[in-house]
């Protein structure tokens, strides 16, 4: 009876220990969730500087960024930055030898990003340019692959 006793005591030393241990993991978890939403929001708040500070030294001028993929196949997309002063813009598609192709209205000023599906263009290489106020601001090559 006095082995089973003890036995007993034991097991209950075992089960507080392994409620202790238990309480600790979870207090553990809680922090690593409460690191990873801190990260997050910290990595979060850098990006915005980043931004807020790249645009801070870019001014308020236009710019055209390059498409991102280039080459594509499906879809591409392109960053720019319209002055806050714009009256009208618009990014233009066409072929190498000129020949306007498609075009896109731009209406809110700031830093920008258009998507250009693949599907509605042969396969070929292009030039985007952006126009602002009727000013060809810049323009890039593109290439549409399948």
């Amino acid at each position: 009876m006095l082995a089973i006793q003890a036995l007993t005591e034991k097991d209950q030393e075992k089960d507080v220990t392994i409620a202790k241990h238990q309480a600790r993991i979870d207090e553990m978890k809680n922090m690593i969730v409460d690191m990873q939403q801190s990260l997050s929001e910290c990595c979060t708040n850098y990006q915005n500087e980043k931004q807020q500070h790249q645009f801070t030294n870019q001014g308020d001028v236009a710019y055209l960024e390059q498409n991102v993929p280039n080459p594509f196949s499906s879809s591409t997309t392109i960053k720019y930055h319209l002055p806050f002063n714009t009256k009208s813009a618009t990014l233009i598609v066409s072929s190498l030898d000129g020949k306007e192709l498609k075009s896109f209205p731009l209406s809110n000023p700031g830093i920008n990003e258009i998507t250009i599906n693949g599907g509605t263009l042969p396969v070929g290489e292009y030039l985007y340019s952006l126009v602002i106020d009727r000013n060809k601001m810049d323009s890039k090559k593109m290439v549409l692959t399948r």
